[in-house]
């Protein structure tokens, strides 16, 4: 009945047929599935592909392993310190400063460099490691996140956390179901919870992707379709909103229910002050901010279109424009002598840490899988520290992605 009548809508106009074409994706969007486990990006045959590559002693894999080793978060005596009921954190974790919020990032990054060291060794300690560090946590924090980085925060960890507890879930027999259910409610009441507390629709682009990714992992881990298809809807919004592309106009398009973003000046102040007409094609939001926050969302956004690659979903096809513009685009600025293009960002770029430990999964889908040209990316990969465990909410990707 709803496809005749949707025909029937179709055929009365162009208009109305671009509409009944969007609904048409979004019912297909929210079709029931089965999840993929682990499935948060890695896989068990990608996992076992890269124990292969450095049990061969394959590069870049052997160097990433061994970084990856003599991190502190991947000893085999690491112990969590999961001392807080509540986390709070300001602008520079906390205010005055929290170490909670520092060690909460530590201890969700030391559950998946164990799990990843678990599965290239088969050492039984790294995956009771990993079990240790996510029960500690779930029996400890009880009031979730404050502060005004509250949702950054719980985006950051949530989105680490089921990294590593996809990968034990699915491997390793010793995490029981009474604490795997635990785990789960922790992330919902601990994570989505301090997520959606905050009112972050017209904050920096880094934080929407962040999010969206943290939300997109913990539905997977814990099989929550709905909460699924709100991460595949927040990254087709969002996206467009973070990359900008000639196309779009002289101006970039924003994020649709954001309130403050309807005026020249107010679009302007958002994309830090780049001024009306000489956007670029594959500008960041953030490039003018500086290339480490554009690397913090442009990561979480690869994330996301690798971790929906797996579940079924092609976010890489509906996004290859803006990614690869924008990883085009930012690469060759990062870097010490960056030829800027006149007009960008007042002629002058903040690199702080630049895009170090990330852009290879994206690299990696689209220069190698689909074989498609990135020349500056190439040349920015050849000039990089390829060992580099990443930030935040991503981690280790040239292990697990350098070039499978």
């Amino acid at each position: 009945m709803l496809k005749n009548l949707l025909i029937l809508i179709a055929k009365s106009s162009m208009a109305i047929q671009s509409t009944v074409i969007l609904l048409a994706g979004l019912l297909t969007s929210t079709a029931s599935f089965a999840f993929v486990h682990p499935g948060i990006i890695n896989t068990t045959s990608s996992l076992r592909a890269v124990k292969a590559k450095v049990a061969a002693g394959e590069q870049p894999w052997k160097s990433a392993f061994e970084r990856l080793q003599h991190d502190p978060t991947g000893s085999l005596t690491y112990q969590p310190q999961a001392d807080w009921s509540v986390i709070d954190c300001g602008p520079r974790d906390g205010t005055p400063p929290n170490p909670a919020c520092a060690v909460e990032r530590k201890d969700a990054r030391a559950a998946y460099s164990q799990a990843l060291l678990w599965m290239m060794t088969g050492n039984q300690t790294y995956a009771k490691n990993a079990v240790n560090i996510m029960n500690a946590w779930a029996n400890t924090l009880k009031q979730g996140h404050t502060n005004s980085n509250r949702a950054l925060q719980a985006a950051w960890t949530g989105a680490m956390w089921p990294k590593a507890a996809e990968i034990i879930r699915a491997t390793y027999s010793g995490w029981s179901n009474s604490d795997i259910d635990k785990f789960k409610t922790m992330l919902s009441t601990q994570y989505i919870a301090s997520i959606n507390s905050q009112d972050t629709r017209c904050y920096f682009g880094n934080w929407l992707a962040t999010i969206s990714e943290a939300k997109m992992n913990i539905a997977i881990f814990s099989d929550n379709q709905s909460m699924y298809n709100e991460a595949l809807q927040r990254w087709r919004q969002e996206l467009p909103a973070y990359i900008y592309l000639s196309q779009d106009g002289d101006m970039p398009k924003t994020v649709a229910d954001c309130p403050k973003l309807h005026t020249t000046a107010q679009r302007e102040n958002y994309w830090s002050g780049q001024k009306q007409g000489t956007f670029f094609n594959g500008q960041i939001q953030e490039t003018c901010r500086d290339l480490e926050h554009s690397a913090y969302g442009l990561a979480a956004f690869i994330d996301m279109a690798e971790i929906a690659r797996i579940q079924g979903t092609d976010l890489y096809k509906e996004g290859r424009q803006r990614l690869i513009a924008a990883m085009e685009f930012n690469a060759p600025l990062d870097s010490a002598h960056p030829v800027i293009p006149d007009g960008l960002c007042s002629n002058k770029i903040s690199r702080l840490g630049g895009f170090t430990g990330t852009l290879f999964i994206g690299y990696n889908h689209y220069a190698r899988q689909e074989k498609l040209s990135l020349p500056n990316t190439t040349r920015w990969m050849k000039s990089t520290d390829l060992s580099s465990p990443g930030r935040f909410h991503y981690a280790w990707e040239t292990l697990t992605h350098g070039g499978l």
